[in-house]
């Protein structure tokens, strides 16, 4: 029996860890910010609109100093995150790689911001929330 709870929780994680991929994988909403679509975004303009209501949320959770209305928000953010350059196939190589500096900007920005409400560096809205405005519009650009 203790064999075959560990064989399943190994199955359990290795399914977690394969990434995501939107035809395949439907993202599961987390809270009163989850993701508005029980699916992924099935493009990058749908992800880059959801990924903008999240960054609005966190912001106004930021400068409201109520910065546990953006936790679930950053987490779906970062989920969204890993989908993106998926979605960004099709682009050429140009915004390919607007869409990698971006998100990689986000992953940065958002992820300090998480850290910093699981107890990590203390990193304030203010240093993070004009990056993370000009990464939101190199993806929009990407997009155009």
């Amino acid at each position: 029996m203790m064999k075959l709870k560990f064989a399943l929780c190994v199955i359990g994680i290795g399914v977690c860890l394969l990434g995501c991929t939107p035809k395949e994988q439907k993202l599961k909403p987390t809270g009163r910010t989850a993701l508005k679509q029980e699916e992924g975004p099935k493009s990058l303009l749908a992800a880059l609109k959801q990924l903008t209501e999240h960054a609005e949320t966190i912001n106004k959770a930021f400068t409201s100093n109520k910065p546990d209305d953006a936790h679930h928000s950053l987490h779906d953010v970062g989920q969204m995150l890993k989908c993106i350059p998926e979605l960004a196939e099709d682009l050429s190589d140009e915004k390919k790689e607007v869409v990698k500096k971006s998100v990689a900007e986000l992953f940065e920005c958002f992820g300090a911001l998480d850290d910093a409400m699981h107890g990590g560096t203390d990193t304030p809205y203010s240093k993070v929330g004009e990056r993370i405005t000009a990464a939101l519009a190199g993806l929009k650009t990407a997009t155009e």
